[in-house]
């Protein structure tokens, strides 16, 4: 559930979010949402089911502006040797 300023994202008609890995070793994913967030980052991993496997995915975000989230993902990309994906945040 969103609350506080988190409500403006879903009645936005657009945010976005940096989809950084996809990992099918769940730990993995641990390891880089913790990596963000001590970077000062907004993360958060979500399980998706792809070809009858799971892979675990690390967002940061969502952010309101898109060019806000692509000068995010420039400087992820540089410091995480990365190569993040910028997607439109669907709640």
């Amino acid at each position: 559930r969103l609350v506080g300023s988190e409500m403006c994202i879903r009645d936005s008609p657009n945010a976005w979010i940096i989809q950084v890995g996809s990992f099918i070793d769940a730990s993995k994913s641990l390891e880089l949402q913790q990596n963000l967030v001590e970077d000062g980052h907004k993360a958060f991993t979500e399980k998706v089911k792809i070809e009858g496997e799971y892979h675990h995915r690390v967002y940061i975000g969502p952010k309101l502006d898109r060019r806000r989230a692509l000068i995010v993902k420039a400087d992820v990309d540089a410091k995480f040797d990365t190569d993040s994906i910028v997607l439109l945040y669907e709640p």
